[in-house]
């Protein structure tokens, strides 16, 4: 499965999206709502948004979420550098996330995609 550069297009739909549905009931955010996680260590949503975007709105709704794993790390993992420690983002979000968390990313960037407006950027057809 080839996967194509990232499309330039509008985040913001995307981000407010991840936002409203996997960033408000994530537990790693204050009282306040805001992301607990710093510059420095963002999780794999803030640190890969367009490619997140870009790879899940490219394979559609017909591609399971194991595949889309599958070509995140695949488009992720050779431009990104784990830290010292060797600890990688990506694993957070197909390794250690809870069960169907990415499933419900890819839902909310379908979703998002579905619903936006011509001057959010370009709707990719799903396959």
């Amino acid at each position: 499965m080839t996967i194509p550069q990232t499309t330039p297009r509008n985040l913001v739909p995307f981000e407010k999206a991840l936002a409203e549905h996997i960033c408000r009931p994530c537990a790693e955010r204050d009282v306040a709502g805001r992301c607990c996680r710093g510059p420095g260590d963002p999780c794999v949503l803030r640190a890969h948004t367009s490619v997140l975007v870009d790879t899940v709105t490219r394979l559609g709704r017909r591609t399971t979420p194991d595949e889309i794993g599958t070509a995140l790390g695949r488009r992720i993992c050779t431009v990104c550098a784990a830290d010292a420690k060797g600890y990688c983002s990506l694993d957070e979000l197909l390794i250690e996330a809870p069960e169907g968390y990415l499933a419900k990313v890819v839902e909310t960037i379908l979703d998002a995609d579905e619903t936006a407006k011509p001057g959010d950027g370009p709707k990719l057809d799903a396959r």
